[in-house]
């Protein structure tokens, strides 16, 4: 995940092929107890995601219709980030969670960062 024009970029970085009908991306915004969650997209349709395959918040995989786009304020203080990946509405063979503090000026600057957390300088990295 990087920032790419004021949205967030996705990258596939897995061996093997992901394939589904259903991405939901969401975050939340956390002030202090106070979490405030979102739906940033919301699509469906047939795809298939092989190794440096992208989509956006704003710009789904081939295939997929976004019923739900919304762009993520990135000047608050925590945000959590959530992609699910899966076969229909209710399963998600792929899940993966980001807590993205203060790191959008990092993503913003060209950084990826990977489901760990890990910041690094080329998408996919292994470190």
């Amino acid at each position: 995940m990087t920032v790419q024009d004021d949205h967030l970029l996705f990258r596939w970085c897995g061996n093997e092929p992901l394939t589904g009908s259903r991405i939901d991306i969401s975050y939340a915004l956390i002030r202090g107890t106070i979490r405030d969650d979102h739906t940033a997209a919301e699509g469906t349709g047939p795809f298939s995601l092989t190794r440096g395959d992208e989509f956006s918040n704003s710009t789904p995989p081939p295939n997929v219709i976004y019923t739900a786009s919304e762009t993520i304020p990135f000047s608050s203080p925590k945000t959590l980030v959530f992609v699910s990946i899966g076969p229909d509405a209710k399963t998600f063979d792929f899940s993966a969670s980001y807590e993205v503090l203060d790191r959008f000026a990092k993503l913003r600057e060209g950084y990826w960062m990977d489901p760990t957390g890990k910041l690094s300088r080329t998408a996919c990295a292994t470190n």
